[in-house]
Formats: C-alpha cells, sequence, structure tokens
C-alpha cells in the first residue's frame, strides 16, 4: 500500500486534471508558448511575512501580464485563501499565495489555463514574477487610428530635469546641473512608432529587424519629419516629436513620478530591452513592463529621437544646428546608458538599426 502521502499526491493530481477540464469548457486556448517565463524575473525583493485570511504566511507573487489581451489576469494555485487585487494604473495584479505552494497554473480570463510552471516559493518571503506576451501589443485595424488611440496624456507641470552624483552615481557631465523645467500638459504615444504604421504613411519600410509590431528602426531626424509631414496631411492631427524636456518628464512618469532610474524601475532587466537581455535586436513594442503613466520602452529597444537640437544645461551652447537629441537608450546599449537622464545626440541624417521615435500628439 502507498504512504498516506503519494495518496494525498495523486488525489490532488486528478483534482487538478479535472478542474483544468472544467475551466476549458469556458476558455479558449492558451497555448505555454503564448507566455514566456524568465526564471531570471523570479526576484526575490523583501523579507517580510505577510498572511492570508486564514492567517497562514505567504509569499507575495506580482504578476504582469504584458500586452494588450485586454483582460485581467489570474492565478490558480489550487489552495485556499489567495487574495488578489488588481492595479488598475500599471496594468498588474498582486497575488497572496500560501507558502505551501509549489506549483502555479495560470490563466487568462477567455483561455484555457496554461500547464504549470514550477515555482519554489520559501517561506515569509516577498517574490516579484513577470510574464511576458509572445506576440506583444499586436495591432488590428487601422494602423493610423491606433496611433491615436494609444495616445496618453501627460499632465504638465514643473521638474528637476537632469541628474547629478548625488542622485546617480553613474551620471555623465552632460546631465547637470540638475534644473528645474516647466513643461505643458501634453499627449504622447503609449508605444514607440511602429513598422506597420510606418509603412501605412511611407508605402515603404526601412527598417533592419522586419515585424509589423516593431518599432520603425534605420530612420533618421530627416526622415521622421518627412513622415509627420505625411501623417498630419493623411490624418488631420498635428504631430511632432517631443522636446527633450517632454520626454523626459514622460519618461521620469510626470506627476506620478517616483524618483526611478530607469521608465518605471530602478533595474532595466524589467523595463527595457537592452544588451543583457535584447539578443542584439528590436523587440515587439509592449513587450516589457511600462512606467508609471502606463509608457512602454521609454528605455532600451529603440533610441527616440527629439525635437531639439542637442545643447549643455548650465551654459545653453548650442550645437551647430543640425545635430539633434537622442534618448532612452537601445537593444544594444549598456544599463548605464539606459537611464532615464542620460543623453545622447547626432546628425539630422544619421540612420541606425537602432534609432526610432515616439510622437507628441499636438491636437
Amino acid at each position: 500500500m502507498k504512504p498516506l502521502y503519494w495518496r494525498l499526491a495523486w488525489l490532488g493530481l486528478l483534482c487538478s486534471v479535472f478542474s483544468v477540464a472544467a475551466w476549458a469548457q469556458d476558455y479558449s486556448m492558451l497555448m505555454q508558448g503564448d507566455l514566456t517565463l524568465d526564471p531570471a524575473d523570479i526576484d526575490a525583493r523583501a523579507t517580510s511575512p505577510v498572511k492570508d485570511q486564514n492567517d497562514e504566511l505567504c509569499a507575495l507573487i506580482k504578476v504582469t501580464l504584458l500586452g494588450d489581451w485586454n483582460n485581467p489576469l489570474q492565478l490558480e494555485t489550487g489552495m485556499v485563501g489567495v487574495m488578489a487585487r488588481e492595479e488598475k494604473a500599471t496594468g498588474e495584479v498582486w497575488f497572496w499565495v500560501p507558502r505551501q505552494a509549489r506549483n502555479l497554473s495560470f490563466k487568462c480570463k477567455g483561455y484555457e489555463p496554461l500547464a504549470l510552471i514550477p515555482a519554489k516559493l520559501e517561506k515569509g518571503k516577498v517574490y516579484r514574477l513577470r510574464l511576458c506576451s509572445r506576440v506583444g501589443t499586436a495591432q488590428q485595424g487601422d494602423p493610423l487610428e491606433q496611433l491615436f488611440k494609444d495616445m496618453i496624456y501627460v499632465e504638465g507641470g514643473a521638474f528637476q530635469m537632469g541628474a547629478n552624483n548625488q542622485v546617480d552615481p553613474d551620471v555623465y557631465l552632460d546631465e547637470g546641473p540638475l534644473h528645474t523645467m516647466f513643461v505643458k500638459s501634453y499627449n504622447i504615444g503609449k508605444y514607440e512608432v511602429t513598422q506597420a504604421q510606418w509603412t501605412a504613411v511611407m508605402g515603404s519600410n526601412p527598417s533592419s529587424f522586419k515585424g509589423e509590431n516593431l518599432p520603425v528602426d534605420n530612420v533618421s531626424w530627416d526622415d521622421i519629419q518627412s513622415f509627420i509631414r505625411k501623417l498630419n496631411q493623411q490624418t488631420g492631427r498635428t504631430y511632432r516629436l517631443p522636446t527633450e524636456a517632454e520626454w523626459e518628464y514622460a519618461a521620469k512618469g510626470g506627476k506620478q513620478s517616483k524618483g526611478l532610474r530607469y521608465a518605471g524601475e530602478d533595474h532595466p532587466q524589467y523595463t527595457a530591452w537592452y544588451l543583457d537581455n535584447a539578443g542584439n535586436k528590436s523587440h515587439a513594442v509592449g513587450t516589457k513592463s511600462p512606467n508609471e503613466l502606463g509608457l512602454y520602452d521609454m528605455c532600451g529597444n529603440v533610441w527616440e529621437w527629439c525635437q531639439d537640437t542637442y545643447r549643455l544645461y548650465d551654459a545653453g551652447t548650442a550645437t551647430d544646428g543640425t545635430q539633434y537629441v537622442l534618448r532612452g537608450g537601445s537593444w544594444g546599449s549598456s544599463a548605464k546608458i539606459c537611464r532615464v537622464t542620460f543623453r545622447a545626440y547626432n546628425y539630422s541624417s544619421y540612420r541606425r538599426s537602432n534609432y526610432g521615435f515616439r510622437l507628441v500628439l499636438v491636437k
């Protein structure tokens, strides 16, 4: 006769299979390949013990399902006492998981649950776990109408632009001095402009890395001005590149800023495609975490052109007038370069496989 714990284990497995079969009647298929789980994203962030409503010590699992799924992510552990609350401002969901749980099963409303994902949880620790949509923010319908729908309102205000070595030990000289800037309210793109959107306006795609939902790359500042003129004519709206101050204010989170080094995080792993995780290529927009304003890829993926010529903050010294600001770093940049205050610049005619942009909507 099998020991009691083996019989209980088999009983639990049978219950699990039954539950999945029952859910499948109401959920369409969501394949394991539709999500990627990076073990490096299971991150113990604190040691403060927490308890659920049954007074059981728990691990805290922070789950982010990135991409426009339009449904909340749900967590199934097969155990009682699981508490959850949705953070609507960030699209993140927090789960309190009993410490005994060793296998987590994820499901998204409208989809069949995924297979069990092993996760070793230690008593009383706080964990962070990220899930990324394989397809990112796959866009449907008119790409230019989607561009308009994806604009995020940024309430204007005063902020401290730049950095110094008291604020950030990695600061470069031209990131200072720290100074007060005021920006008016504006609307900025939730995502970098995609290849589908560029092609809809220009009729061709110059990008080195092809994919409709990848950010357009290999575009110069001059190319972008031509794109904007045609875009405004086609749509009857008024788009432009963000100023450098608008870009940094938005990247820092505007009035919701938490003073983080990267757009929404203190480590680029969660918010950026950069040298350590990008595999020397760009990725679909919106497949990392957003910042406080819900903006994606403000750090990493592709450099973003700004409207301004490059100037030193303190002297106000202009370049020859043809070198324009680039912000945010790219898939080929180190973590140090992807910080929200780092500044780069190049001539308006230069194109590179890691140069792209996002837009501001004036009206």
